[in-house]
């Protein structure tokens, strides 16, 4: 190769790689979406096992909410000590509670308990689905005619839609009570 082609060839060896990868995504993305459509409106009898939804949806989200309550309790605390001074000068201390309702609701009790998930339960699911494929646990499956992504993907991510709507709202109820503890401390 020629001293203009190495870099050129470097940059579409790239691009193509970047496709394939967004592609393997995309073609994941579509054969999970027609998974968990089949297993909730398919009526030949395969169905979403709702025991392994209940399993996933308790160490998904059950299991994070203990985390996400101290996170979201000590950014309402915390939110409540920054403005307690500025708010005083003006006299709008009472505004403290729309002000960490507001932005509580609107941003951080969502933000932050998505954070929570994708730290905690997806990491616990890489390592699970990791060790299911070294230990070719995946290829037994296909081996015995079961589809893994039917079988093990589609009850991961419908608990783990299910469960983040519930993390934001106890995460929003929590950080709103660290703000009023604290505000009626300040």
């Amino acid at each position: 190769m020629t001293l203009l082609a190495r870099p050129i060839a470097f940059i579409g060896n790239a691009a193509i790689g970047a496709a394939e990868f967004v592609g393997g995504i995309g073609y994941l993305l579509l054969d999970v979406l027609q998974a968990t459509h089949g297993a909730f409106l398919n009526r030949r009898g395969r169905r979403l096992g709702w025991q392994n939804l209940w399993a996933q949806m308790v160490r998904v989200g059950v299991k994070s909410i203990p985390i996400v309550c101290l996170v979201l309790f000590c950014i309402g605390a915390i939110l409540a000590l920054q403005m307690a001074p500025v708010l005083k000068r003006y006299g709008a201390i009472p505004q403290i509670a729309d002000i960490i309702a507001t932005a509580t609701f609107r941003e951080l009790g969502p933000l932050i308990g998505a954070i929570v998930l994708t730290g905690f339960a997806g990491a616990s699911i890489a390592a699970e689905l990791g060790s299911m494929a070294v230990s070719e646990e995946i290829e037994a499956l296909e081996a015995e005619a079961i589809d893994p992504i039917r079988f093990l993907v589609v009850p991961r991510v419908v608990a783990t839609c299910i469960m983040m709507i519930c993390l934001a709202v106890v995460g929003d109820i929590v950080g709103v009570a660290g703000g009023m503890f604290v505000s009626h401390l300040a």
